[in-house]
Order: C-alpha cells, then structure tokens, then sequence
C-alpha cells in the first residue's frame, strides 16, 4: 500500500534516510546529521508545499519526498524530488 506519511512514521523514516544518505554519494560529501533528517521529515508531513509518501507491507518499506518551489529563473512553481529509496 502507498499512503501518505504520518508524525508516527517519523522514527522509522529517520532510520531509512540515514541508511539511504550512507548507501548513496552524500555520504562522500556531507556529515548527516540525525536531528536535521527528523526536521526535514516532519517538514515533509506537515507542509502544504511538500509530500512525503511511503510504502508499506506490514512496515514501511520504502518512501519518497518532494518540495514544490517557485523556480528560480522562471519563478514558475516546480517540483523536485528530495529523497527516494
């Protein structure tokens, strides 16, 4: 099932971008700080300009999250992925 993510997947969704930041190139770049990802996560949940989906099969399996932002050479509103894994 894919749903929306809720304040109580927080912890979990904590965990998976951790493991996704370690398993991809910003861990070469960037110190990932865990506070920051519980911020952004609940950024995610709670902002009308942003999504954040999982899925799940008896747990949460895997997720996605997006920002909608004006862009800034057209200012004309885009969407871009943040995490996905």
């Amino acid at each position: 099932m894919i749903r929306a993510a809720t304040l109580e997947d927080v912890p979990t969704l904590v965990s998976m971008v951790r493991q996704f930041a370690a398993e991809s190139y910003y861990q070469t770049v960037i110190t990932v700080q865990e506070d920051q990802i519980a911020s952004l996560v609940t950024s995610l949940i709670e902002r009308d300009d942003a999504l954040l989906m999982v899925s799940e099969r008896d747990q949460v399996t895997g997720m996605i999250g997006m920002v909608v932002y004006p862009h800034p050479l057209s200012d004309e509103l885009v969407s871009a992925e943040v995490f996905w894994w």
